[in-house]
């Protein structure tokens, strides 16, 4: 993990004013506080910036000074940012939705922790803390000065998983690209991965569920040195119920990544049944994909609203014949054409690898 240091100084609000770190990125100004959770954990430096949160170095003081990484909010992201605009009460509302999904993360991570997965980072500690995106004065649309509650400002979510030595699967391929085996050996790891969030579990009320992967790219991997496969990011972990046959909550999905039914239901995707087992192989070939070809799955969209893929692979030479099958497979357009679940697609990989 690539770590950018920033600069210490002091961050005044209308509260007070605290002990800083603040980052230029994309030439905006990003500041979090130094020290977090009564000051157990120092900031030392950012890791990664997206739309839906930040992601940042740190030691904790209070376990022999060990590397962690603290995931929290950025809500001055895609998510929320376009919002302030809107007004006090539509932002606070999308601030707590926001808050959800951090929410939903830490329930997922804790339950799979302990799974025995060298792919799924561990999850050390979750609490509350201040957020200085939110200690500022925001203006709406109609030039009105307003500031978001207490209770939100002081009480964002944070995070905190296991360090991790390794490198982002984005930056290898682009770098340096990576070879078939390499390839091959973690895409085995997320579908072996896959086979257990596939397997339908009961409630405690009863319900059937399973969960889907969701939102797998090559920017959410870590290899490490051993390469092994650690996947960072869990928030867009879903619920599929069983005896209603579609998932809990909106998805949010990567361009490229996400499989074309998708893009069939309202704006939110939020009564899009066909969401299911076929969603997450598609990605899988998506990122077999991306890998072997070293081009982002958005390369191969012929259309983009809705997007709508072509994988055409023919002048992919390095890709051997046996493996654009496998891939266009797991790719098709029409989900009873994709494998039939993470198994099916494993055990042709793993095929695959014998015949080599």
């Amino acid at each position: 993990m690539q770590l950018q240091e920033g600069q210490v100084k002091t961050y005044q609000t209308e509260y007070g004013s605290y002990e800083a770190i603040c980052f230029d990125l994309e030439q905006r100004e990003y500041w979090v506080k130094r020290y977090l959770n009564n000051d157990r954990y120092e900031v030392r430096g950012i890791i990664g910036l997206g739309g839906f949160g930040c992601v940042f170095g740190a030691y904790d003081r209070w376990n022999y000074n060990k590397k962690v990484v603290i995931k929290a909010p950025y809500y001055m992201g895609d998510y929320c940012f376009p919002l302030i605009s809107r007004g006090c009460n539509t932002f606070e509302r999308q601030i707590k939705s926001l808050n959800k999904i951090y929410e939903r993360e830490k329930k997922h991570l804790s339950r799979f922790s302990n799974a025995g997965f060298d792919s799924i980072v561990n999850l050390n500690d979750y609490f509350l803390d201040i957020s200085l995106d939110l200690g500022k004065k925001f203006r709406d649309a109609a030039g009105v000065d307003y500031y978001i509650s207490e209770s939100l400002r002081d009480h964002a979510p944070y995070l905190v998983m296991k360090y991790i030595r390794g490198e982002q699967l984005k930056d290898i391929i682009e770098k340096k690209g990576i070879s078939l085996e390499e390839s091959l050996s973690l895409a085995r790891q997320v579908l072996i991965l896959m086979t257990y969030l596939h397997e339908v579990r009961s409630s405690k009320k009863g319900r059937n569920f399973y969960y889907l992967l969701c939102d797998l790219k090559a920017e959410n991997v870590i290899v490490t040195d051993k390469n092994q496969v650690s996947l960072i990011d869990f928030g867009a972990v879903k619920v599929h119920w069983c005896d209603q046959g579609e998932i809990e909550t909106p998805i949010f999905v990567t361009d490229g990544y996400a499989a074309p039914e998708v893009y069939s239901g309202s704006l939110e995707f939020r009564d899009n049944t066909r969401i299911d087992k076929s969603f997450d192989i598609f990605t899988v070939g998506a990122f077999l994909c991306h890998c072997l070809s070293r081009q982002h799955p958005q390369i191969f969209l012929v259309n983009k609203n809705p997007p709508q893929h072509q994988f055409n692979l023919e002048k992919y030479e390095q890709i051997p014949p046996k493996m654009k099958r496998i891939i266009l497979k797991a790719t098709s357009r029409e989900r009873d054409q994709r494998y039939s679940c993470a198994q099916e697609m494993l055990a042709d990989i793993e095929k695959f690898q014998e015949e080599k």
